[in-house]
């Protein structure tokens, strides 16, 4: 599962090169609860940015789920971008 992601994520970076954006990317798997791990990486990080997809549940069904993306949006030291998932 984690390879698919990062195809995933490499495949969608290779998109972003003809941006004339410059960056560096970092994939790392870790073990934890996901939105905590996701901060404390961040925060280790000098001028990172947390990019992030979103599913686009209700507020009604991210009450009752959680959303990772809604706490790390809340709860990190630097910038977060989140974009609407497709599927």
């Amino acid at each position: 599962m984690i390879d698919d992601c990062q195809a995933r994520i490499r495949n969608q970076l290779a998109e972003i090169k003809g941006m004339s954006v410059a960056y560096n990317t970092l994939l790392v798997p870790l073990d934890g609860p996901p939105a905590e791990t996701i901060v404390d990486v961040a925060q280790e990080i000098p001028h990172s940015l947390v990019l992030m997809t979103t599913h686009g549940r209700s507020e009604l069904k991210r009450l009752m789920l959680g959303s990772v993306t809604d706490s790390v949006v809340r709860n990190a030291h630097g910038p977060v971008m989140v974009i609407l998932s497709a599927s």
